[in-house]
């Protein structure tokens, strides 16, 4: 039950079939040293035991606030908990079967905000292969000096010149008072809705901040997750994004190569569609590409004449033989 405190950070976690995950991912919270927080639990009409679990934790804690809806996906699930009572000063995102895996790691981001009070902070992350159980970097070692000290738009080139620009809503946290200021939520009915997210955030944010360890566990090719295959939806996810950064008059270039990039893995995915999908996808692609030239980037402004030249079927088709 939300009991109406302010707290540092409200922790948002989307749930669905994740019986066998959902509880380490909750235990990996409760277990943190810093305990200034709420965690906001959706339940998003999920089948099985999750919904249950969930309350089950909250029971033994009036931390924890569970909310049930009926099926909507992720994106709606996050929405609707932004538009839930809030009182966290900051907003994380949490994966269901995924988990922190330093039980320091909010101490360690709230220090970062309590020092610098920034809009956004970034941390790192390991990603762990649910099938070979293997552990690899995900983003981090960031440069802090430059960070703390260079001002938005350096940190931004920064961040997309060492591949540090943030590729997920759970990698960074954000100010809950940015998010509704602006009015910013994951559009729905589409995946790889995290790229709006992102590149509205980091465009409306004046402070960016970093945290150097390697806080979180993201879980890959785990069975049922919708991450593991390449669906239509994230390619209609690529193109809203990049649709509604197009119309800001105010452009940031570093924003503009983050969405190159995005454009890029919506290219390498189409290769991997049913003959129905590319359907769908195809003139969103054609529609997108400018998107490549605009980056001003080598490696873009090539793509982009290959697929003038080519066709972009041509390109996916390549990038997917590069990629095996």
């Amino acid at each position: 039950m939300n009991n109406q405190m302010a707290v540092l950070f409200s922790i948002i976690i989307p749930v669905f079939k994740v019986e066998k995950y959902v509880g380490r991912c909750i235990e990996s919270v409760i277990n943190q040293s810093c305990k200034d927080w709420e965690m906001i639990l959706v339940d998003d009409g999920s089948p099985d035991r999750s919904g249950a679990i969930c309350e089950e934790y909250a029971k033994g804690d009036s931390r924890l606030t569970v909310y049930h809806f009926e099926n909507g996906g992720q994106a709606r699930a996050r929405n609707r908990a932004l538009d839930c009572p809030l009182n966290g000063e900051y907003i994380i995102f949490v994966d269901s079967d995924d988990y922190w895996e330093n039980s320091d790691g909010l101490q360690m981001i709230a220090d970062r905000i309590n020092d610098r009070h920034e809009d956004v902070v970034l941390y790192e992350g390991h990603t762990l292969d649910y099938v070979t159980n293997k552990k690899i970097k995900h983003r981090g070692e960031y440069d802090l000096e430059l960070i703390t000290n260079g001002n938005k738009i350096e940190t931004l080139n920064y961040l997309i010149k060492t591949n540090n620009f943030p590729g997920s809503a759970w990698i960074f946290t954000a100010k809950r008072e940015l998010i509704e200021e602006h009015c910013i939520r994951f559009p729905v009915d589409v995946s790889a809705e995290d790229f709006y997210w992102q590149s509205s955030l980091l465009y409306y944010a004046k402070t960016i901040g970093a945290v150097n360890n390697k806080l979180y566990i993201y879980v890959i090719n785990r069975d049922g997750s919708v991450t593991s295959k390449a669906h239509v939806s994230g390619i209609l996810g690529i193109h809203y994004a990049v649709e509604q950064w197009y119309k800001k008059s105010d452009r940031l270039l570093s924003i503009t190569q983050y969405l190159a990039y995005a454009y890029m893995i919506a290219l390498y995915n189409y290769g991997r569609l049913s003959p129905s999908e590319k359907q769908i996808a195809a003139p969103l692609l054609k529609a997108d590409k400018h998107v490549l030239w605009d980056a001003k980037n080598l490696v873009y402004r090539v793509a982009y004449i290959l697929i003038i030249i080519s066709g972009f079927k041509s390109i996916s088709y390549i990038l997917n033989a590069i990629k095996r």
